[in-house]
């Protein structure tokens, strides 16, 4: 299920030469049924189980962790940037799932997370409401450093070997580090602006300040 239009894409490599219909539900939501009993039956030998959204544990093979957790961004993940000054990674999972990639950042970049939770009976995680009253945990990343620690171990390899990832995520990373290029901190108070011209040194308040002060 997803809001993008590449789940029509995803579903013509399912389904090339069907017209497979997509269900969209009035939120927008469009949603692809993939009904094979064989299917079901190698997810189970991989140990997949039915309730794997509340209730799974990540089965890994060793060597694949970063791959899976890349995948994990691009399903339950999300990444986030405003103004050119915030750079957040979010991670949505079970409890069982983000232990998983707490432990694993941990381990790798010695990253820690902001921990949220919705229950049952709020039922909202970062303002949003979920569905079903469903409880659901996310991780946060702490700042901007962290954040791109974890973008520039994640897409990298992925992208060097040709490893399968969601571009679209990815782009907004590269829009914020393009954004940022034009950014600058002012030397009087310190807050980033939007750079005009290489010697510009003050942001546009500092700069009538101090216009005011030497006249």
């Amino acid at each position: 299920s997803s809001n993008d239009k590449e789940i029509e894409e995803i579903n013509n490599i399912i389904y090339p030469k069907q017209n497979h219909p997509i269900e969209i539900r009035p939120s927008g939501c469009k949603i692809i049924h993939i009904c094979s009993k064989k299917l079901v039956e190698q997810l189970k030998e991989f140990g997949f189980i039915s309730d794997k959204s509340k209730n799974g544990i990540p089965i890994v093979p060793i060597g694949y962790e970063k791959y899976w957790i890349l995948g994990l961004l691009d399903g339950d993940g999300c990444i986030y940037q405003k103004d050119g000054k915030i750079l957040r990674i979010f991670f949505s999972g079970n409890i069982n799932t983000l232990k998983f990639v707490k432990t694993y950042f941990k381990t790798k970049l010695s990253i820690e997370f902001i921990e949220q939770k919705a229950n049952k009976q709020d039922g909202i995680i970062n303002g949003r409401i979920l569905p079903n009253n469903n409880i659901c945990y996310q991780l946060e990343t702490k700042g901007y450093n962290d954040s791109l620690s974890i973008i520039n171990h994640l897409y990298p390899e992925a992208i060097n070997n040709e490893i399968p990832f969601y571009k679209r995520k990815y782009q907004k990373y590269l829009d914020f580090i393009n954004l940022r290029k034009d950014m600058n901190a002012c030397k009087l108070c310190y807050n980033e602006f939007n750079r005009t011209g290489s010697t510009q040194k003050y942001c546009k308040d500092c700069s009538i300040l101090l216009r005011r002060l030497r006249n």
